[in-house]
């Protein structure tokens, strides 16, 4: 996101200037891999930082992770810590960067963090939790900036602008057992080469055997690689070594939990039917 701004209520028009209320985000280039409840996603910027110069200087490029707070949310957690006040324009609270945040409601419990991003034209990297969706919502957002400041451009080939979205998701009753199951994703060890962006990879591994029951897919090593920031080509996305099934183009796969799998090939609508 290029506007601090990620709950897509800044529009762009079309070129002919005609706002037709389409969402503006940073488009990046993006490797994601899935095991179970557990998904890695490594993505890089650069390239639509170039395209986007001629938009103008930048103030703000981060990546978010948006999640729902408010009365519909029963806890909600940093670092193994329950925040107290969770609703619409709360406070932000500033965390160390890769710091776990953890949502349970109704039986489940997600948990997420941004290990890494690149720091740009000399900003260090800062990240916070933000409870600053639009009215009516109840969104909020962990928030990690590549850079935040005064407007500013980048060269016409911009540095790498990487960054790492770690996610999981499973089942937590009780107060005490999303709690666990966040301790055990914060566990999880993240190995990032970031010294070599043409040959950057990215491998997740449980630093212990001992998992959790409630987070049975981390017991896996997911793993993966992007060339930037001139070829922009995704090199591997592999699951305990071996290279990840990827779905026949058009076909949407669901697994559930109980072993079942589900394909979808969705239609092809024409426009005004």
């Amino acid at each position: 996101d290029g506007w601090d701004n990620p709950y897509g209520t800044i529009h762009s028009g079309t070129p002919g200037g005609q706002d037709v209320g389409k969402p503006t985000h940073l488009r990046a280039t993006i490797a994601s891999v899935q095991d179970r409840a557990l998904a890695l996603t490594i993505q890089d910027l650069s390239w639509t930082i170039e395209a986007a110069q001629k938009q103008g200087p930048f103030s703000s490029i981060a990546v978010n992770v948006l999640f729902p707070a408010g009365p519909g949310v029963d806890n909600v957690f940093i670092n193994g810590v329950r925040v107290a006040n969770i609703s619409a324009g709360a406070p932000s609270i500033e965390v160390p960067l890769g710091a776990t945040v953890a949502v349970q409601s109704a039986g489940g419990v997600v948990a997420f963090r941004i290990p890494f991003v690149d720091g740009l034209g000399g900003y260090t990297p800062k990240s916070a939790v933000k409870f600053d969706g639009p009215i009516g919502t109840d969104a909020a957002r962990l928030v990690a900036y590549l850079y935040q400041g005064p407007n500013t451009t980048f060269p016409a080939i911009p540095p790498p602008s990487r960054s790492i979205v770690l996610l999981a998701v499973g089942e937590a009753v009780t107060q005490s057992e999303a709690a666990a199951f966040s301790s055990a994703f914060a566990d999880l060890h993240v190995q990032n080469n970031a010294s070599d962006p043409r040959n950057w990879r990215v491998a997740v591994r449980p630093l212990s055997p001992d998992v959790p029951a409630a987070a049975p897919g981390f017991s896996s090593t997911l793993g993966a690689a992007l060339s930037v920031p001139i070829a922009k080509a995704i090199l591997a996305r592999t699951v305990n070594g071996t290279s990840a099934h990827m779905p026949a183009p058009g076909t949407i796969e669901l697994f559930w939990s109980d072993g079942g799998v589900a394909r979808i090939s969705p239609q092809n609508f024409t426009r005004g039917a």
